[in-house]
């Protein structure tokens, strides 16, 4: 065996380096990946938290917009009427949904999101969720919101450290 050593330490160098470089490059690219996601979900968040129509669909959701309820949304829909204002809160509404509808297809078809990152907005997905009417309304178009809030819903870690290990 030493004489193995001897005859090929270059070439078992060369292996050496080799692999090492290759471990390197992989680890880098899991932190630039990860670095990716980060940037993604925090410019997402943002966009939820700036666009005008987004935070009114928001408010909406949880209930808490002045005048108009995830009924009336609801409601408008399904009478579908001429009415300017009606048919700006179903745009409104719909783009909403879209944006939930694409993050969760992130998670659930294409596995870009893991779930860990998905529970960064998992309260919008659980909002939806809770509305059964809205629930029933997005089974069909918007069936991955659906999922999302149901795998959200049966795998709630307890605390931060289930939180760390959730995956």
């Amino acid at each position: 065996m030493p004489y193995f050593i001897a005859e090929n330490w270059n070439v078992l160098f060369g292996l050496i380096a080799g692999l090492w470089g290759v471990v390197q490059f992989l680890a880098a690219r899991s932190r630039d990946l990860a670095w990716k996601r980060t940037e993604f979900i925090i410019e997402q968040s943002r966009y939820l938290d700036t666009d005008t129509e987004m935070r009114e669909c928001t408010l909406i959701l949880y209930g808490k917009h002045p005048t108009i309820r995830v009924d009336d949304f609801l409601r408008t829909w399904e009478q579908s009427q001429d009415e300017a204002n009606d048919g700006q809160i179903i745009l409104k509404f719909e783009k909403y949904l879209n944006f939930l509808w694409r993050i969760a297809y992130a998670h659930l078809v294409l596995k870009t999101i893991p779930r860990i990152d998905l529970v960064a907005f998992g309260a919008y997905f659980l909002a939806v969720n809770e509305h059964p009417k809205l629930k029933e309304y997005c089974i069909g178009p918007y069936d991955e919101i659906v999922m999302a809030a149901n795998v959200l819903e049966n795998a709630k870690p307890r605390s931060l450290w289930a939180r760390l290990k959730f995956k």
